[in-house]
Protein backbone atom coordinates (compact mmCIF):
# COMPACT_ATOMS: atom_id res chain seq x y z
CA UNK A 1 0.00 0.00 0.00
CA UNK A 2 1.62 3.37 -1.28
CA UNK A 3 1.09 6.58 1.20
CA UNK A 4 1.84 9.31 -0.53
CA UNK A 5 2.22 12.71 0.97
CA UNK A 6 -1.04 14.38 1.63
CA UNK A 7 -1.23 17.61 -0.17
CA UNK A 8 -1.81 20.76 1.75
CA UNK A 9 -4.89 22.67 0.84
CA UNK A 10 -4.47 26.65 0.55
CA UNK A 11 -6.44 28.53 2.73
CA UNK A 12 -8.45 31.30 2.85
CA UNK A 13 -8.72 33.90 5.92
CA UNK A 14 -12.17 35.13 6.20
CA UNK A 15 -12.03 37.83 8.74
CA UNK A 16 -14.37 37.56 11.41
CA UNK A 17 -15.30 34.01 10.52
CA UNK A 18 -12.11 31.95 10.36
CA UNK A 19 -9.96 30.09 7.52
CA UNK A 20 -12.19 28.03 4.99
CA UNK A 21 -10.15 25.58 2.82
CA UNK A 22 -10.49 25.05 -0.96
CA UNK A 23 -12.34 22.05 -2.36
CA UNK A 24 -12.33 21.41 -5.92
CA UNK A 25 -13.85 18.34 -8.38
CA UNK A 26 -15.17 18.07 -11.58
CA UNK A 27 -18.58 20.20 -10.56
CA UNK A 28 -16.49 23.18 -9.20
CA UNK A 29 -14.41 25.40 -6.38
CA UNK A 30 -15.56 26.29 -3.21
CA UNK A 31 -13.96 27.70 -0.09
CA UNK A 32 -15.17 25.58 2.71
CA UNK A 33 -15.10 25.77 6.72
CA UNK A 34 -17.26 25.62 9.92
CA UNK A 35 -17.46 28.38 11.48
CA UNK A 36 -18.28 29.21 15.37
CA UNK A 37 -19.79 32.86 15.04
CA UNK A 38 -22.78 33.12 12.95
CA UNK A 39 -24.92 30.88 14.98
CA UNK A 40 -24.84 31.22 18.92
CA UNK A 41 -24.75 27.71 19.81
CA UNK A 42 -23.42 25.87 17.00
CA UNK A 43 -20.88 25.90 13.93
CA UNK A 44 -22.28 26.00 10.42
CA UNK A 45 -20.70 24.83 7.86
CA UNK A 46 -19.79 27.89 5.37
CA UNK A 47 -18.90 27.43 1.79
CA UNK A 48 -18.51 30.06 -1.03
CA UNK A 49 -18.27 28.84 -4.66
CA UNK A 50 -15.42 30.35 -7.17
CA UNK A 51 -14.11 30.07 -10.44
CA UNK A 52 -11.34 28.88 -11.29
CA UNK A 53 -9.89 28.45 -7.50
CA UNK A 54 -9.56 31.87 -7.15
CA UNK A 55 -10.58 33.51 -3.67
CA UNK A 56 -13.49 34.87 -2.46
CA UNK A 57 -14.13 38.15 -3.95
CA UNK A 58 -14.95 41.48 -2.07
CA UNK A 59 -18.52 41.04 -3.08
CA UNK A 60 -18.69 37.39 -2.00
CA UNK A 61 -17.00 38.02 1.52
CA UNK A 62 -19.67 41.23 1.80
CA UNK A 63 -22.52 39.48 1.02
CA UNK A 64 -21.74 36.80 3.57
CA UNK A 65 -20.96 39.76 6.43
CA UNK A 66 -24.51 41.27 4.96
CA UNK A 67 -26.34 37.91 5.25
CA UNK A 68 -24.59 36.76 8.86
CA UNK A 69 -25.20 40.34 10.24
CA UNK A 70 -29.41 39.54 9.26
CA UNK A 71 -29.08 36.04 10.55
CA UNK A 72 -31.69 36.45 13.30
CA UNK A 73 -34.28 37.55 10.98
CA UNK A 74 -33.44 35.09 8.25
CA UNK A 75 -33.84 32.41 10.41
CA UNK A 76 -36.95 33.69 12.14
CA UNK A 77 -38.66 33.69 8.17
CA UNK A 78 -37.01 30.08 7.65
CA UNK A 79 -39.25 28.78 10.62
CA UNK A 80 -42.39 31.02 9.91
CA UNK A 81 -41.48 29.38 6.47
CA UNK A 82 -41.57 26.10 7.22
CA UNK A 83 -44.65 26.34 9.31
CA UNK A 84 -46.55 27.74 7.10
CA UNK A 85 -45.63 24.86 4.58
CA UNK A 86 -47.38 22.86 7.03
CA UNK A 87 -50.17 24.84 8.84
CA UNK A 88 -53.52 22.75 8.57
CA UNK A 89 -51.97 19.34 8.18
CA UNK A 90 -50.85 16.44 10.69
CA UNK A 91 -47.34 17.66 10.87
CA UNK A 92 -48.02 21.45 11.88
CA UNK A 93 -46.03 22.50 14.72
CA UNK A 94 -45.23 25.89 16.04
CA UNK A 95 -42.21 27.69 15.32
CA UNK A 96 -40.99 27.37 18.45
CA UNK A 97 -41.43 23.65 18.40
CA UNK A 98 -39.91 24.04 14.68
CA UNK A 99 -36.80 26.09 16.32
CA UNK A 100 -36.46 23.10 18.90
CA UNK A 101 -36.57 20.33 16.06
CA UNK A 102 -34.11 21.85 13.83
CA UNK A 103 -30.77 24.11 13.51
CA UNK A 104 -29.32 25.84 10.98
CA UNK A 105 -26.18 23.87 10.01
CA UNK A 106 -25.03 25.29 6.20
CA UNK A 107 -24.85 28.19 4.09
CA UNK A 108 -23.72 28.12 0.71
CA UNK A 109 -22.82 31.17 -1.74
CA UNK A 110 -23.25 30.33 -4.43
CA UNK A 111 -21.23 31.47 -7.56
CA UNK A 112 -23.72 33.93 -8.83
CA UNK A 113 -23.24 36.05 -5.69
CA UNK A 114 -27.16 35.99 -5.45
CA UNK A 115 -28.51 32.63 -4.44
CA UNK A 116 -27.54 31.16 -1.08
CA UNK A 117 -28.34 27.62 0.24
CA UNK A 118 -29.60 26.84 3.44
CA UNK A 119 -29.73 23.57 4.95
CA UNK A 120 -31.22 23.12 8.50
CA UNK A 121 -30.72 19.54 10.53
CA UNK A 122 -32.52 17.58 13.11
CA UNK A 123 -31.12 17.89 16.48
CA UNK A 124 -30.47 14.91 18.08
CA UNK A 125 -32.21 14.64 20.86
CA UNK A 126 -35.62 16.01 19.57
CA UNK A 127 -37.91 14.04 17.56
CA UNK A 128 -38.44 15.57 14.11
CA UNK A 129 -41.40 15.89 11.44
CA UNK A 130 -39.18 15.31 8.41
CA UNK A 131 -37.02 12.19 7.48
CA UNK A 132 -34.96 14.76 4.96
CA UNK A 133 -32.88 17.83 6.06
CA UNK A 134 -35.12 21.05 5.14
CA UNK A 135 -32.94 23.08 2.72
CA UNK A 136 -33.86 26.75 0.69
CA UNK A 137 -32.57 28.97 -1.38
CA UNK A 138 -32.53 32.46 -0.48
CA UNK A 139 -31.99 35.44 -2.52
CA UNK A 140 -31.80 38.83 -1.34
CA UNK A 141 -32.68 37.16 1.98
CA UNK A 142 -36.48 36.06 1.15
CA UNK A 143 -36.91 32.21 -0.13
CA UNK A 144 -37.02 31.53 -3.67
CA UNK A 145 -37.14 27.44 -2.90
CA UNK A 146 -37.43 24.95 -1.17
CA UNK A 147 -37.42 20.97 -0.75
CA UNK A 148 -40.58 21.37 1.70
CA UNK A 149 -43.36 22.30 -1.02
Amino acid sequence: MFIGKKEKKPVFDLEGFGLLELNTDKSGSEWFGKVQNISKNHTIELSIEVEDNSSPSLNQVESIKRFTESIECIEQAIYKYIHDCFEGTKWQRTEEDLKKMYFLSAITLKSDNADIWVTLEPQIDVPTIFNYLPRLTLRNNEIVWSNLK
